[in-house]
């Protein structure tokens, strides 16, 4: 069984290694009159994590996320391990991209899980960390039975992440040397994963990694593949930048041409996956039916769960959004709001000046969602914050996205 040497032949830094046993000694502790077994997953276990010393401290630029499986979930256990968990982030200053992400799951649950890329990567790749293991018990899954709809909501995932990741310091030029080389870092991330959505479409099979998927790019990929038909070989050259600035976090790197970049390729991909799925160039993302094809808008147990969230919180949606929520799409209008708000960033970036035409774009499809609080003579600025400020309240207590 692979176990923690695998973490100090890819080099990390002691501090990590020492998260990781940590938490692994947490699960042991709390559940240990259970059969238990944690799985490390992500970036960490494939050798990618995002990481520098700087002025002699460590500062992460990424999660490290678990699965982990027990006999069965106890609200007091798992009530423990959340508070364990929470007092080793906070003696940890990595830095603010810095968490430990992680799931409990019953060992029965887990051959049914739903087949998900991330699955799929946390078997190839996952780091068994206990006497029991996790990867051998997950399903298979391939091109026959990926959750093609769960996999094109890395698009919406990724936009959101974006948007919050930018911050207030950028609007009056005071970003810190920490804050610009974040932001920089999350952009590349996300350009990063247009590899995870869109290669599994043409590809003879599942690829796990960053590192993987753009070299299969780089290989003849595009002139054989209706993906040439929307990216460029200087589109998969940017993509590799985006890694060896992953690998070196302190590569000096134009966060506005950056930003840029990624947002085009987000467009492109976005037309692809259109013409992957038979959907007209035309139609809106944002659309009724575009939207129901692309995404897996109508899970039940996520909408009961959301609408009762809703409903509670009536009074700050109104009871005709609470309504559009309940039975209309919403993904769709989600990743078309995000896209729009960063495509209006960019031109502050470009020209000091916030597109008013983009605002406007986001400010229509956050209003298909909820209330927008608006006050005369706000500068575009000010407007942009609202709404963004606006958006996360709707997504805290829509308990959506």
């Amino acid at each position: 069984m692979t176990n923690i040497n695998t973490l100090i032949e890819y080099a990390y830094p002691e501090e990590i290694i020492d998260v990781v046993n940590e938490f692994v000694g947490v699960v042991n502790d709390v559940f240990n009159k259970q059969k238990s077994g944690v799985l490390l997953v992500g970036s960490a276990a494939r050798g990618e994590l995002c990481w520098e010393y700087s002025h002699n401290k460590l500062q992460m630029y990424s999660d490290i996320e678990f699965l982990v499986a027990v006999d069965y979930k106890n609200n007091r256990l798992l009530n423990d391990v959340k508070q364990q968990v929470a007092d080793i982030e906070s003696k940890c200053p990595y830095g603010e991209a810095f968490h430990i992400d992680y799931t409990v799951i019953p060992w029965p649950k887990l051959q049914k899980v739903d087949k998900k890329f991330f699955v799929f990567e946390s078997k190839q790749c996952g780091i068994d960390l206990g006497n029991q293991s996790v990867s051998d018990c997950l399903p298979e899954i391939n091109r026959s039975n990926l959750n093609w709809k769960e996999l094109n909501e890395v698009l919406l995932h990724r936009m959101n992440s974006m948007l919050h990741a930018i911050p207030l310091s950028l609007f009056n030029s005071t970003m810190s040397e920490i804050e610009s080389r974040t932001f920089v870092l999350n952009i590349a991330k996300n350009t990063l994963d247009l590899t995870t959505w869109l290669h599994p479409y043409e590809a003879d099979r599942l690829i796990a990694g960053f590192n993987a998927r753009t070299d299969s790019w780089r290989h003849g990929f595009l002139e054989q593949s209706q993906l040439g038909n929307y990216l460029s070989e200087a589109d998969v050259d940017y993509i590799g930048q985006c890694l060896a600035i992953r690998k070196s976090p302190d590569t000096q790197a134009d966060a506005v041409y950056m930003l840029g970049q990624t947002l085009l390729l987000y467009k492109k991909g976005i037309s692809y996956c259109k013409a992957m799925n038979s959907i007209d160039e035309n139609k809106n993302i944002s659309e009724v039916l575009p939207s129901i094809k692309l995404f897996d808008e109508y899970r039940l147990r996520q909408r009961v769960s959301q609408g009762l969230s809703l409903f509670i919180n009536i009074s700050n949606v109104g009871v005709i959004k609470f309504l559009r929520n309940t039975f209309s799409v919403r993904k769709g209008i989600t990743a078309n709001f995000s896209f729009y708000m960063l495509l209006a960033v960019h031109s502050y970036f470009k020209s000091g000046k916030m597109s008013q035409s983009d605002l406007n774009k986001a400010k229509v499809e956050l209003y298909k969602l909820t209330r927008i609080r608006e006050k005369e003579g706000e500068d575009l600025v000010t407007t942009w914050l609202n709404m963004r400020e606006c958006f996360k309240k709707y997504q805290d207590f829509s308990s959506n996205f």
